[in-house]
């Protein structure tokens, strides 16, 4: 083995974003915003890695911890120079690292991502259900009314989103967005007011991170979305993105009879060691409409 695997630092940054245009052959004027990536770098700075082989970083993984659950982002290696070895070798430090700081260790692939898929499945990561990513245009959520929300139930911190979604804001990378009802918090999300990539089109927003409470009508999560298009309306985006995990269909289905549009479906995976637990983050009476990936 003529690499080494050590932890991201902030001076890596750019040497980053130069592997991501490699891998993936993009242009570097259509590179990443590396303020995403610093959010990454802050939120678990023992948990993102290079792969460094002969002086020059070749490959990286980012990683985040929100409340429970440890993520597995972004996996990218020049393969002239790395090699599948070092992909399977950067995850498999991530997943050691995230296991000791987390109850669930989680990673989201596209469909089209078979091989790795199949890979992740041999390292002992186990399918759950599929993300479904749902868009709608700003200008029909805002023709909705907002409704008053009643809510018995108390917004608990089961996703742990209110210290990511508190530091993309003060980053200027988002704004966020709440619901509430008449004696407490019914919902909290992240609006991105900023584009992941340089000189990309700003006509659309993603929701990031965000936590609603669940009810039989989806009353909460239409309603927040509502507030949230009309936020995104004004940043002169068009179509407004969200990712609602499959677990929630009585939701899903509810906002597609409400005109939202399944635009693609990744498939989540869960280390089999944290499975248990992470059935029982799902089973509390709250929505995770996190994209989980930055």
């Amino acid at each position: 083995m003529d690499w080494q695997i050590r932890l991201m630092r902030y001076e890596d940054l750019s040497a980053i974003t130069n592997v991501e245009c490699t891998a993936l052959h993009i242009s570097k004027e259509k590179s990443r915003n590396t303020s995403f990536l610093e959010i990454a770098l802050i939120n678990n700075p023992n948990g993102c890695l290079v792969g460094v082989s002969g002086g020059c970083i070749v490959g990286y993984i980012i990683t985040m911890i929100t409340g429970n659950v440890g993520w597995i982002g972004s996996i990218e290696v020049s393969l002239s120079q790395g090699g599948n070895g070092m992909k399977l070798a950067l995850l498999n430090e991530a997943i050691k690292l995230l296991s000791k700081k987390a109850a669930v260790t989680a990673i989201q692939l596209p469909n089209e991502s078979i091989r790795f898929i199949q890979k992740c499945i041999e390292l002992g990561f186990q399918l759950v259900e599929p993300q479904i990513v749902l868009s709608k245009k700003t200008k029909l959520l805002s023709s909705f009314k907002e409704k008053n929300v009643v809510s018995i139930l108390e917004l608990e911190e089961t996703f742990g989103v209110t210290n990511i979604i508190t530091l993309m804001a003060e980053k200027k990378l988002g704004k966020i967005i709440t619901l509430e009802t008449e004696k407490t918090p019914a919902g909290k999300l992240l609006l991105e007011t900023q584009p992941r990539r340089l000189n990309s089109s700003t006509g659309y927003s993603l929701i990031t991170f965000g936590n609603v409470i669940r009810n039989l009508t989806a009353q909460p999560l239409k309603t927040i979305l509502t507030i949230a298009g009309k936020e995104a309306m004004k940043l002169n985006s068009e179509t407004l993105y969200i990712a609602l995990n499959g677990f929630y269909r009585n939701e899903l289905q509810i906002l597609i009879e409400c005109g939202w549009k399944v635009v693609k479906i990744s498939q989540r995976l869960i280390y089999k060691k944290s499975v248990s637990s992470y059935k029982q983050t799902l089973a509390k009476p709250f929505i995770d409409i996190s994209q989980w990936t930055l």
